[in-house]
């Protein structure tokens, strides 16, 4: 299976060329995925204080555990039983005046981050930047 090999005798070297095309494809989508992994989306939110409740709510909500929890940051431990496909995934929050920054990360086997379930991140902040807007807006009218 020398494609350089094959290529000057003249002879068959589809499956070379079959396989030099896989193995380009499989590097160009991790290098997306891996690069996709470390995007923060931001949300508006109201106050500092008022978004950590309503964030405090929304794990409360769907049974997440909050990990780590100060003023600039909060991580939300997400169990195996809710995803279904790997070790775990942790939600990032942080604060930035009044707005919030999230970034959802899914562990492969230990502590390794795992790029290829980018899809599966993304619906966890699609939801959580759901539940948090449709919160804040509930707290903005009774406001």
């Amino acid at each position: 299976m020398n494609f350089y090999g094959n290529l000057m005798k003249s002879e068959p070297f589809g499956w070379t060329l079959f396989f030099f095309v896989l193995v380009i494809i499989i590097t160009v989508l991790g290098i997306i995925l891996v690069l996709n992994s470390k995007k923060l989306e931001r949300i508006e939110g109201i106050t500092i204080s008022e978004n950590t409740k309503i964030l405090k709510k929304i794990v409360n909500r769907n049974g997440w555990k909050l990990f780590e929890e100060n003023k600039n940051l909060n991580i939300i431990n997400i169990s195996f039983l809710d995803t279904k496909t790997d070790y775990g995934k942790q939600i990032i929050v942080l604060y930035e005046k009044n707005d919030i920054l999230i970034n959802c990360i899914s562990f492969a086997f230990g502590k390794t981050q795992n790029p290829y379930n980018w899809f599966s991140n993304k619906k966890m902040v699609q939801k959580f930047k759901t539940e948090f807007i449709e919160d804040k807006n509930a707290l903005q009218q009774h406001i």
